[in-house]
């Protein structure tokens, strides 16, 4: 839904063009979903050494982590610059 906001504002489709984009990512989506399946490469995991393992388990399994930390860790970097960083402060910050 957010798609199809930006979509709306940003591009200002007329409503026949704004369908055609939400039934074509619509379409895309199915697509691309409808066949997945997931699968465990488990002789592949045993023979990779631990290491290398965890690395790529980390980056596929905690990627949305990654993603929240560097946004907040980047925003109170910011507000140090800016000198806006007081303690408490990071729990109200608004976007």
């Amino acid at each position: 839904s957010h798609i199809f906001y930006q979509t709306l504002v940003f591009f200002s489709f007329s409503t026949p063009q704004m369908l055609l984009v939400v039934v074509g990512l619509l379409a895309v989506t199915y697509l691309v979903l409808a066949n997945f399946r997931p699968y465990e490469y488990v002789r592949l995991t045993e023979k990779m050494p631990r290491p290398l393992t965890l690395l790529i388990q980390l980056g596929g399994r905690r990627t949305l982590e990654f993603y929240a930390l560097h946004v907040v860790i980047f925003k109170a970097v910011s507000m140090y610059q800016h000198g806006a960083l007081q303690p408490f402060h990071l729990v109200f910050w608004g976007m």
